[in-house]
């Protein structure tokens, strides 16, 4: 992580709804994961239904939910969005995911921004097929992570933000 990172990881840590370390919570982190599959089956249907913009949004919220589902299983809870991609950064630095996920996740989410916030031409079906893989792969590639994941995994990742404060 560079200075960069630990200073937007800090702010996160200060904030009402930003990073907070919680208890462990295997019954949330599930709920979240179902979340991420609810949003993948709308991912589908708005690609069926010829809605790229929609498939957008839903990609990065499939995506989202399933990285919030890895944060809850290692007791972390956090309510901005900013602030959830800044921590994916944290589990690279723990060894739990690798950077390619977490650049992943930040590349969905300013998709998911410009297709819901900015008037622009619409991505090419082949880039929309694209997101729709990638978001199926990352649900698949944390739904592993949360089989695989030890305790001392969540340990190391929870003092890696303990370091920070």
């Amino acid at each position: 992580m560079n200075e960069s990172d630990i200073h937007e990881i800090k702010w996160c840590l200060h904030q009402n709804r930003g990073i907070k370390l919680v208890e462990p919570n295997i019954n949330m982190s599930k709920s979240y994961l179902e979340k991420a599959e609810e949003s993948r089956q709308a991912m589908d249907v708005h690609l069926k239904e010829g809605l790229s913009n929609w498939v957008t949004i839903a990609a990065y919220y499939t995506e989202y939910f399933a990285f919030y589902s890895l944060a809850l299983r290692c007791g972390i809870k956090c309510e901005i969005h900013e602030c959830m991609v800044a921590l994916s950064e944290t589990f690279v630095k723990a060894g739990i995911i690798p950077e390619d996920v977490h650049e992943e996740l930040k590349k969905a989410k300013q998709n998911r921004i410009n297709a819901q916030y900015y008037i622009k031409e619409s991505l090419s079906k082949e880039k929309i097929l694209e997101e729709v893989t990638e978001a199926k792969n990352f649900v698949l590639f944390i739904k592993e992570k949360l089989e695989e994941i030890t305790d001392k995994d969540i340990e190391n990742v929870r003092a890696q933000l303990r370091s920070i404060l």
